[in-house]
């Protein structure tokens, strides 16, 4: 529901009852993604993310001891 276009509750089966009847949300063309983001724009960011911090963390020419160090609170 956040991100999730209308299209992938209704196509290739319209499971908008069963959303409905677990979570009390009904979902329509104009209330989905309740965020504004659509599945395309999260998946590139997550893809953005994950290069950058593999690309950091597999880095074995690095001086840097503890390459997950960035990344932990």
């Amino acid at each position: 529901m956040d991100y999730c276009g209308f299209e992938t509750f209704t196509n290739p089966i319209d499971i908008r009852a069963l959303v409905a009847s677990l979570t009390a949300f009904n979902v329509t063309p104009d209330n989905v993604p309740t965020t504004g983001l659509d599945s395309n724009d999260v998946k590139d960011e997550v893809v953005e993310l994950a290069v950058i911090f593999f690309g950091h963390a597999l880095d074995r020419d690095s001086d840097d001891y503890g390459p997950f160090t960035d990344f932990l609170p």
